[in-house]
């Protein structure tokens, strides 16, 4: 196929040559050639199934292709990766996936390339500079136009004009030299489809990128593109100038069959839905906990003497450490779209290696650093399994957590054994207090603080929380998804094995009943306190409160001579309440604060 003769003297920025693409028996994309000029703007398009979004998956490398070349600016480029076509400079703007909707607008744009403080602490621990990246993203919309009244603001609080609006001020942020945009006027309406055809207009003429559109709407193709090309079953069956075709020429191509009228078809799919009901309060999860704690607290001082004790209340706290610390384990998991069945199974083995070790005669130096090993291979082990088989965290755990099981029962074979030294380090510090303050609260608080930083305030966490959040978006900017989970499972094994070294601290032994049910427990608090199950976000904070919560309830329960069975009721009704004030505030968050 010759070359369009208005494009021959124009530089050739990315050209493909015989790519390919199969999906099993399925050609998706068929020995395929494509040329883009400098400050050029063409349209590919095709039926669904033509092969259009696996060609530009390729080009962006979401996808591998299995043969071909692509080459830029004359040299051939090796894209295996996301992370290797932005740097060719070349930026993609995904149909419907190309932001994380519960980040805000700042974090989208440095989505997999955080800005992190440049000093000693940011560069070692990843700490991310939000205040910058606020700025630049402001000074950027400024720049290009973009109207977004609060850069705080979720984008799922935008409008689809302006959630394109926020992708492609990406991409001409990074300095793309080539924008792919796939369907960018899909599902939105008139007003919303003229600002993103304008600001694709003014992003070609101020800033000379070459633009290649995938679009169903031949109208706003014709008002955009400099050449158009269509693909049929994997293949190239049409190249034609603007200027030198219309509208039925190109869906004749498309379709096969003739057009015998002149009217335009926007080959439109229909629109969605999506009004999105205001709704009344806003997510501040923490607060709620806290206002649920404070009233719980004060009907069970006024309802019963025994409750309103310091002793007690210590109590309370000191059984609230040991699930709640693994429900900040629950927060990572839950954050990144996985849920872990098997903790309760790790904390139970890992207290019996610390029995059996210690019966042995194995010093405490030695024996307290294997048992926060074991957590953390557990954790490696049940994400490796995940990962390597494709299957499920949440069915991959609930087998390993009755092969931990085992395996301590293995292990304790009957021992039982509690006249440790009291001046042994493990129980006089493990177990012991501070003042009148158990170590255990404090750890909790020291680990709270940690995570809650490392969670909310580096790379990591961002990084955790947008695998759940979009997954997809997620792997299109690079970033390391198998790794990322890798890590948090590493974090939630490790946890458990300090909420289980703890608990062996202050009992001084260890049965394999310990931790049953605390998997459960876990999730709870996780869930009561503002993590969704739906991935993408979680507070440290709210998790430690909602195990408190659960401890208070139990306490409660008991103080008042209510059967203790019925706190698993009361828990479970909890459970239920969260997950429905989640799922209602998602849907009907207000979008005001967008400026709409």
């Amino acid at each position: 196929m010759s070359d369009p003769p208005v494009k021959n003297k124009r530089k050739v920025i990315l050209e493909v040559k015989g790519i390919s693409k199969h999906f099993g028996g399925i050609k998706a994309v068929d020995d395929l050639d494509l040329k883009l000029y400098e400050g050029e703007i063409i349209a590919i398009v095709g039926d669904n199934g033509a092969g259009k979004s696996t060609l530009i998956k390729m080009i962006s490398g979401i996808y591998k292709k299995d043969r071909g070349k692509i080459y830029i600016n004359g040299s051939e480029a090796k894209i295996e990766n996301a992370i290797d076509a932005r740097n060719y400079g070349i930026e993609t703007v995904y149909q419907d996936q190309g932001l994380v909707q519960n980040f805000n607008a700042s974090l989208n744009l440095f989505l997999g390339r955080e800005k992190v403080f440049n000093n000693f602490i940011g560069r070692i621990f990843k700490l991310v500079d939000y205040r910058f990246m606020r700025r630049e993203t402001k000074k950027m919309f400024d720049m290009i136009g973009i109207d977004i009244k609060d850069i705080y603001a979720d984008v799922e609080q935008f409008s689809g004009g302006q959630k394109q609006s926020v992708v492609v001020g990406r991409a001409v942020y990074w300095g793309g030299k080539i924008l792919i945009f796939d369907e960018p006027t899909n599902n939105l309406g008139v007003k919303q489809e003229r600002r993103v055809i304008d600001l694709i207009k003014k992003v070609r003429k101020e800033y000379g990128v070459s633009i290649i559109i995938i679009s169903h709407n031949i109208a706003h193709v014709f008002e955009l593109v400099d050449r158009i090309i269509v693909l049929r079953n994997g293949k190239v069956v049409g190249e034609k100038e603007k200027a030198e075709t219309n509208t039925n020429e190109i869906i004749s191509m498309i379709t096969g069959v003739a057009m015998e009228n002149n009217r335009v078809s926007s080959m439109k799919p229909p629109k969605i839905n999506t009004n999105i009901l205001r709704i009344i309060f806003a997510r501040f999860r923490e607060v709620g906990i806290l206002i649920a704690l404070l009233v719980i607290f004060l009907i069970l001082s006024i309802s019963t003497d025994t409750f309103f004790q310091f002793s007690n209340i210590i109590l309370v706290l000191r059984y609230s450490v040991f699930t709640g610390i693994l429900a900040l384990g629950a927060v990572f998991m839950i954050s990144q779209g996985d849920i872990d069945l098997s903790v309760g199974g790790i904390y139970n083995l890992v207290g019996l290696v610390l029995l059996v070790l210690l019966e042995r005669g194995w010093p405490v130096n030695l024996v307290v650093p294997l048992g926060f090993i074991v957590g953390i291979l557990c954790g490696l082990l049940n994400m490796s399994l995940s990962i390597s088989l494709k299957i499920p965290m949440l069915i991959i755990t609930l087998g390993t957590m009755n092969i931990y099981r085992g395996l301590g029962l293995v292990l304790y074979s009957g021992r039982f054994k509690t006249d440790y030294p009291l001046d042994n380090f493990l129980f006089k510090v493990f177990g012991g207090a501070f003042g009148k303050i158990p170590f255990g609260i404090l750890a909790l608080v020291v680990l709270v603080l940690i995570l809650f930083y490392i969670f909310g305030f580096t790379r990591f966490g961002i990084h955790v929380r947008s695998i759940g959040g979009n997954l997809i978006v997620a792997k299109a900017m690079g970033i390391k998804i198998s790794r990322t989970r890798i890590y948090s499972a590493m974090i939630n094994g490790g946890l458990a094995a300090i909420s289980a070294i703890l608990t062996f601290g202050y009992l001084r032994t260890a049965l394999p009943s310990f931790g049953t049910g605390y998997e459960f427990i876990a999730l709870a608090a996780a869930i009561i306190g503002g993590t969704a199950l739906s991935g993408g976000s979680g507070s440290i904070f709210g998790a430690a409160l909602g195990a408190i919560l659960i401890s208070l309830i139990v306490n409660g329960i008991a103080h008042l001579g209510i059967p203790t069975y019925w706190s698993a009721t009361v828990t479970g009704t909890i459970i239920i309440m969260a997950v429905a004030i989640d799922y209602i505030s998602k849907r009907n968050y207000n979008r005001d604060r967008a400026g709409f």
